[in-house]
């Protein structure tokens, strides 16, 4: 509990650490336990837009956020708004929002109008993603792509000065993603683009992958800043050995500002659930996984 006499607040005022995106802790605080067991983590995750998994994503998030282990998420987004919900919880907790643009809107003629319809939906949103692994999991080429967020990033730097624009996450698997890669450093360079007003997003779940972007990344986009915007095994009893063995050659051998675990939760059942932090939110209680409860741990 926080004293209010002056002294204390001047020693406070004078000495905390500012975790960003409306996160802090006193350095009198003590340090979470996951810095211990987990301390590769990265304090990023995909949240599920889902309304019945709410009363379980506020408990979860409620334990996370107590313990320092969350900063931000990555939800997908849905022209009709119907994400909202879920924006505004995970928002109302000070957590960073990443937004994903549906992929189906990048087909849109005017992507601009597009843009403008996202943000006046999801106002709590500051750093949109321009669709997830579009060109391969769409008939969208990636030049048609490329074509699409060129006219999406002129439009949001000469409209939306506090807004920036993420990359697509290219694909997880192979070194399909890699030369898509390859092919963005020639685009931001080729048209100026600023790493201060777009992110390069890849998605990683395999070792073929990471060496791929890694051989990529090493002559390639050195002024832009990397996020992992989803990586994690199917797999509850390997989810902490992944983050402690894997983070950190996601930090080293790409550059990785950010790593997002996929996902708190991806269903109770189907291949995704394997992925899962927490398991029935749409219930009174949540029911944990390894990872989570390690995340949490402690007072």
């Amino acid at each position: 509990m926080i004293r209010r006499s002056v002294s204390v607040l001047v020693i406070l005022s004078a000495a905390v650490a500012v975790g960003g995106c409306g996160l802090f802790s006193s350095p009198m605080a003590p340090t979470p336990a996951w810095h211990t067991n987990v301390p590769a983590w990265s304090a990023y995750m995909v949240i599920q837009a889902d309304d019945a998994a709410l009363v379980g994503y506020r408990q979860a998030l409620a334990r996370l956020v107590a313990h320092g282990a969350i900063r931000g998420a990555r939800i997908g987004l849905f022209a009709d708004g119907r994400s909202a919900p879920t924006v505004r919880l995970v928002a109302s907790f000070g957590i960073e929002v990443v937004g994903i643009i549906d992929n189906a809107d990048l087909f849109q003629p005017d992507v601009a109008a597009v843009f403008d319809h996202y943000a006046s939906l999801y106002p709590q949103v500051h750093v949109f993603q321009v669709g997830n692994e579009v060109t391969t999991s769409t008939s969208m080429s990636f030049d048609a792509y490329l074509d699409v967020l060129g006219r999406m990033y002129v439009h949001v730097r000469d409209r939306y000065p506090n807004v920036t624009l993420l990359s697509q996450a290219t694909f997880g698997a192979g070194i399909e993603g890699a030369g898509e890669l390859a092919a963005l450093a020639s685009w931001v360079a080729a048209n100026g683009a600023s790493p201060q007003r777009l992110i390069v997003g890849i998605n990683v779940y395999t070792e073929k992958a990471r060496n791929a972007y890694a051989a990529t990344l090493a002559d390639h986009l050195v002024a832009y800043r990397i996020w992992v915007t989803e990586t994690g095994v199917a797999d509850p009893t390997q989810h902490v050995a992944y983050v402690n063995t894997t983070y950190p050659m996601l930090r080293t051998s790409l550059r990785a500002d950010r790593i997002y675990w996929y996902a708190l939760w991806a269903g109770d059942a189907g291949g995704d659930s394997a992925y899962s932090l927490i398991h029935a939110p749409t219930s009174s209680a949540i029911v944990p996984g390894p990872l989570f409860q390690l995340l949490t741990a402690g007072g």
